[in-house]
């Protein structure tokens, strides 16, 4: 049975989890390839940006890609709020720098990506503003750099935002990595979205499960939202 219609506006990740993201929280939206992690992580970047300034790390595609469906799919007007220095994204994708000025040099190395990346939140807490990250995606970080440097990215990176009040969101591939390793890492997030991918009767549906959102009212249990033509739907 449908119980609510969920557009991911403002309002839209608080319809799905019954309360805001608190901050301190780094969620992990894990799914298999094609079933909309990158869709869902700007989604719910664009549903705090009224009150948050945010950040978008560009790992697994560039940031021209990135910048094109912020626009053409989410309709966020990427250039106004970068110029009102309301959102960042960091090329971490190809060390160029071809949006602005926050480049990863060295890509595949998780200590500098460390460092930017802390830098941009010191930067902006200095300023007493609430603030968002994504990271897109720690399977490629996982592929190219050693595993060990990578963990230890990951171990202080939640520690970080979980310490200065932020929200991390974390994007991972399914497919690229065994149950083992993605249990391993289960134990950093606050929340796990998992997004999923199905085709039946010639149609593709699209579901997000919402599931361990710590000390918020939706822990244990368990939320449906599929796609349909004109917003998420859950069940």
């Amino acid at each position: 049975m449908i119980a609510k219609r969920v557009w991911f506006d403002i309002q839209g990740l608080e319809n799905i989890i019954q309360e805001p993201i608190p901050r301190g929280y780094n969620i992990l939206i894990s799914g298999v390839d094609g079933s909309g992690r990158t869709g869902l992580a700007i989604a719910l970047l664009k549903a705090r940006l009224e009150r948050d300034v945010a950040a978008f790390v560009a790992i697994d595609e560039s940031p021209e890609s990135i910048k094109v469906m912020f626009e053409e799919q989410f309709n966020v007007p990427v250039d106004s709020l970068m110029e009102e220095d309301r959102l960042t994204i960091i090329d971490s994708w190809s060390g160029q720098g071809h949006i602005e000025d926050w480049v990863v040099i060295d890509p595949n190395a998780p200590d500098v990506l460390d460092y930017v990346t802390d830098l941009w939140i010191k930067t902006h807490r200095t300023k007493g503003e609430g603030y968002l990250m994504v990271f897109d995606s720690l399977s490629t970080l996982f592929e190219y750099a050693k595993f060990e440097e990578a963990l230890q990215f990951l171990r202080h990176k939640t520690r970080k935002i979980r310490a200065s009040e932020g929200i991390g969101i974390f994007t991972i591939s399914e497919t690229a990595h065994s149950a083992e390793f993605l249990t391993t890492i289960i134990g950093f997030f606050d929340g796990i979205f998992t997004t999923g991918l199905t085709f039946d009767a010639g149609k593709y549906t699209h579901t997000v499960k919402v599931t361990k959102m710590r000390r918020v009212s939706t822990s244990g249990e368990l939320r449906t939202v599929k796609l349909s033509t004109d917003g998420f739907i859950i069940e």
